[in-house]
């Protein structure tokens, strides 16, 4: 099962590249009802949209700040 979900949020996540094919879709939806799609498929698209604002705003990891600290 997870790996149904891991192929889905791969393909949403270079969906420029991928285009959400359906073979992905397919397994999640063998495995997921309508509403757990739903759910998943929101839950994915806001981790990316939050990766791409703190890479476009230049955020830095607690944990790099961290490591950085330490050199």
């Amino acid at each position: 099962m997870c790996n149904y979900l891991h192929a889905w949020a791969e393909s949403l996540k270079r969906i420029e590249r991928t285009g959400a094919p359906d073979s992905d879709y397919g397994l999640l939806a063998a495995s997921f009802d309508e509403r757990e799609r739903v759910e998943l498929t929101f839950v994915i698209t806001m981790i990316n949209a939050w990766n791409r604002f703190a890479v476009g705003f230049r955020q830095v990891h607690t944990l790099r700040e961290a490591r950085d600290a330490e050199a």
